[in-house]
């Protein structure tokens, strides 16, 4: 989707999970019609496979091929694009930080829904916006695993907040503020960063996208946040 007008519009990159598919992620962030409308061009991806069978994004032996594809697509499919940021769902949003780190393109943030992986192994720092729910079943927040997970993607999921936690000191914040937002969000703001660093916690929520409606996710969605409207906000504040 393309915002009106003409010129070197950022792009949001996004990423569906594992099994989903690009039409399902639009579905289930809405995120195309309020990222045009704050002047953003999103493009969605679909991941390797055959539509129907388990479409993904590679993490078993490396994610060089689908970043790859990627790197190589989008000079052709927006020549003059401005900056770019990543954003996904559970196997999207860890393909998404990955992609912060490793493409040859011009990512300067990334957001991540139910998969927060680790930091990049290079001393750059990276903004970073990520969401979890305690009770997603499918990457659960504990990192105790998930055996199926790890089996058909080759890479298991430690605790989401120890991820972060990483992330906040590789990208050299000192301090943090926990907020309450609602009954069931806790908002975690680091300070002193190099890159911005921020953690959704979500009490009870499941494997599903803050604030959608959408009926393709696994366990509570919690209507007190809105990731999509979070997400473009924290892009927005990148360009600054």
């Amino acid at each position: 989707m393309l915002p009106s007008g003409v010129g070197n519009h950022p792009v949001i990159l996004e990423f569906h999970g594992f099994a989903g598919t690009a039409a399902e992620q639009s579905d289930v962030s809405g995120l195309g019609a309020l990222a045009a409308e704050a002047g953003f061009a999103v493009v969605v991806f679909d991941g390797q496979g055959q539509p129907g069978r388990s479409l993904r994004w590679d993490l078993n032996g490396g994610f060089d091929s689908d970043v790859a594809f990627v790197d190589l697509t989008m000079p052709s499919l927006l020549p003059c694009a401005g900056p770019m940021f990543a954003t996904g769902f559970s196997n999207g949003a860890a393909f998404a930080s990955v992609l912060g780190c490793e493409s040859e393109l011009d990512v300067i943030a990334v957001a991540t829904v139910s998969w927060a992986t680790e930091p990049c192994d290079n001393e750059a720092p990276l903004p970073i916006l990520a969401f979890h729910g305690t009770a997603d079943g499918t990457v659960p927040f504990d990192g105790d695993g998930n055996d199926v997970l790890e089996f058909l993607l080759g890479l298991g999921s430690g605790p989401a907040e120890a991820a972060i936690g990483d992330w906040a000191r590789h990208n050299g914040c000192t301090d943090f503020t926990v907020k309450q937002i609602g009954p069931d969000v806790q908002y975690t703001e680091w300070s002193g960063c190099e890159a911005d660093t921020g953690f959704y916690r979500i009490s009870n929520g499941g494997h599903s996208w803050p604030g959608s409606d959408s009926e393709v996710q696994f366990g509570v969605t919690t209507r007190t946040i809105a990731a999509s409207s979070l997400i473009v906000d924290f892009f927005l504040a990148q360009l600054v």
